[in-house]
């Protein structure tokens, strides 16, 4: 089990490296009492060459409590906005799938710039622990409680204000499904798409109202379906549709279903 450390230049800003999502596990408990205790880290959970178990790092602290977990950072804001999220003073559970860019980003030496919400109409993410943190139920409640403010995202809306489908990815595939909705609007489809890169707590507010009026949600996922069940529990009287992360598939799924009643 390899486990390395990195200075980030900013406050907070510790990371410890974990080759495959078995070693994280292992210190379930020790990263929990970081958390209560207030010691923020980055920890990069790489799973190069398989699909990351999403719902197991859901649920990694025992008694379930809410971790903070995204996706690689592929820009320098977004990498912002993780060490940020680290000024909670709680470990951020980063998944390394096969982004070589994230690995750029930290090796940079210039200092951090907070990043700014991704929704300039959201409250700022705020680090000032409440009462009651530093017990398991205290720090669940404040994880949750800050969703929104802890959510980044890419939202393409695409040319038309209003849309059948809403495809919804993250990591690895999100590149592919970028391209299968750029094909699909090539094809008259009216799709708008959504890229998660904080996958928990998940932003359930924002989901909801971009998947209002929309007919069809489609969730492309490498392997088995995960985060799949978390959007149908969001938008329950919606048909949330599994496809595979490949281009190609997403393409078919909004194919396959009528674009009328």
């Amino acid at each position: 089990m390899s486990i390395q450390r990195r200075s980030l230049q900013s406050e907070n800003s510790s990371m410890v490296q974990y080759s495959g999502l078995e070693a994280a596990l292992a210190r379930r408990q020790e990263l929990l009492n970081d958390a209560l205790a207030g010691r923020g880290k980055i920890v990069q959970v790489q799973c190069r060459g398989k699909s990351a178990d999403i719902m197991a790092l859901r649920w990694i602290y025992p008694g379930g409590v809410m971790p903070v977990v995204m996706t690689a950072a592929n820009t320098t804001a977004q990498l912002a906005h993780i060490v940020a999220c680290v000024g909670l003073g709680v470990p951020v559970f980063v998944i390394d799938e096969e982004d070589d860019n994230y690995l750029k980003l930290l090796g940079e030496s210039r200092p951090l710039v907070l990043a700014q919400p991704s929704d300039p109409r959201r409250k700022p993410l705020d680090t000032t622990r409440p009462p009651g943190a530093d017990r398991p139920q205290g720090l669940d409640r404040w994880i949750k409680g800050q969703a929104e403010e802890l959510a980044y995202y890419e939202f393409d809306e695409g040319p038309a204000p209003k849309a059948d489908w809403l495809v919804i990815s993250y990591g690895a595939c999100a590149k592919a499904a970028r391209d299968a909705v750029k094909a699909a609007r090539e094809k008259e489809l009216t799709v708008q798409h959504l890229v998660l890169q904080t996958l928990f707590p998940l932003p359930e507010r924002k989901i909801a109202a971009l998947a209002m009026g929309r007919r069809f949600i489609v969730v492309p996922e490498v392997g088995a379906p995960q985060l799949h069940g978390e959007i149908q529990r969001i938008v329950p009287n919606l048909p949330v549709v599994s496809c595979s992360g490949s281009g190609d598939d997403v393409l078919a799924t909004l194919m396959k279903f009528p674009r009328c009643c």
